[in-house]
């Protein structure tokens, strides 16, 4: 059985293999899982991509079937494959979310300011 040693070079000192420092962990493994910047999630809300430009692509579902909108450019379930078809059934959660994924891969809209 192999186990894991010091190394160390003219550069760095000798350090243990596998351990983070408290620093790295914590940025790591925030005790704290929503940040004080961040508003919780809506109810209804399945998936949530970021745009290029920062803003949220959501995607949720209610009874009339899956939908995604940005909150950047404000476009709203367009489809890759067939664009002027009707929208994602609730049986289509895979299509949804891939067109979801796509568009906030090249979205490049930033966050609408929040109104005062």
């Amino acid at each position: 059985m192999a186990t894991a040693t010091a190394t160390a070079t003219a550069d760095q000192p000798a350090r243990r293999p596998g351990r983070l420092t408290a620093a790295l962990h914590a940025l790591l493994h925030p005790t704290d899982p929503a940040a004080p910047d961040q508003e919780p999630w809506p109810e209804d809300l399945l998936v949530r991509y970021l745009t290029l430009g920062g803003a949220h692509v959501d995607l949720t579902r209610d009874p009339a079937g899956h939908t995604w909108t940005c909150h950047g450019c404000g476009t709203r379930n367009r489809r890759r494959t067939h664009p002027f078809t009707d929208p994602y059934s609730s049986s289509d959660r895979r299509g949804a979310t891939e067109d979801a994924n796509f568009h906030a891969t090249e979205c490049r809209s930033t966050p609408r300011p929040a109104a005062r």
